[in-house]
């Protein structure tokens, strides 16, 4: 005796195909026309040549070298970016977005202590050469840097 299991599901899979052809009238009307434009024009735009040329790793680091990560607990990642060899367009920037879900805090720059803490440290290659001739100018070109980020943010 065959399964009668089987055959209900032959008959059930082979009553969804009527032969005939799905036709829609139209757009879906869930659809995003808003989303799907900015999707296309970003991708008509015209690119430097430096952008997609960098790489970004996560770092460990002494105190999380194998880089775990605990369900529902916070941690901390250190995520390393290195421009290519073209490096930043003039007027170019690079962007930092923790995921807007699965919990993450979002990043701040205010306090250590509270969760999403973010800080930036810039160098060039090779390690060792500032990113400008004085302290002072280091120092004022990363609080400038901080200053944008903090002026993104509160756009948010």
């Amino acid at each position: 005796m065959r399964d009668p299991g089987l055959w209900l599901l032959v008959l059930c899979v082979l009553s969804g195909c009527s032969g005939e052809e799905d036709v829609r009238s139209g757009p879906p009307t869930s659809a995003r026309w808003d989303i799907v434009e900015a999707l296309r024009a970003d991708g008509e735009a015209r690119r430097h040549p430096s952008d997609g040329g960098g790489r970004v790793r996560i770092d460990g680091g002494s105190g999380n070298p194998q880089l775990t990560a605990t369900v529902s607990r916070p941690g901390t990642w250190s995520f390393v970016f290195e421009t290519g060899p073209e490096g930043i367009s003039e007027g170019g920037w690079i962007f930092f977005q923790a995921p807007p879900f699965w919990g993450w805090s979002a990043p701040q720059t205010i306090d250590q202590s509270y969760p999403g803490f973010t800080e930036i440290f810039m160098h060039p290659v090779p390690r060792g050469i500032p990113i400008m001739e004085t302290l002072d100018a280091v120092t004022e070109e990363i609080n400038a840097a901080r200053d944008y980020l903090d002026r993104c943010l509160a756009e948010i």
